[in-house]
């Protein structure tokens, strides 16, 4: 079963790390062509009743995440530098 959303509020998210997911599509085609991001042992924080919609993080942003995580480990950055630097901005997340 498939379930979508309305964006209504922003949560405030931690978790563990930024991973390729053949599952999500969060920043698909940003880092990779066929997997998109997904954050690893989310926790939801709490309600951002100071932000709206728009000022929720985009797919590019935890693109860079995972950029900024790999660059730290030592990975290869180069698809993520070039999606990045293009300015798309698929699969969006809303927070």
């Amino acid at each position: 079963m498939v379930v979508w959303f309305v964006a209504r509020e922003v949560w405030e998210i931690r978790f563990a790390d930024v991973t390729l997911s053949p599952v999500y599509t969060a920043a698909m085609g940003l880092v990779n062509d066929e997997k998109g991001l997904s954050m690893r042992f989310p926790r939801f924080i709490k309600v951002r009743e100071d932000k709206g919609i728009d000022e929720a993080s985009t797919g590019r942003e935890l693109a860079r995440m995972w950029e900024l995580q790999n660059a730290a480990a030592g990975g290869d950055l180069t698809v993520a530098e070039e999606a990045v630097v293009d300015g798309s901005d698929e699969g969006a997340i809303d927070g």
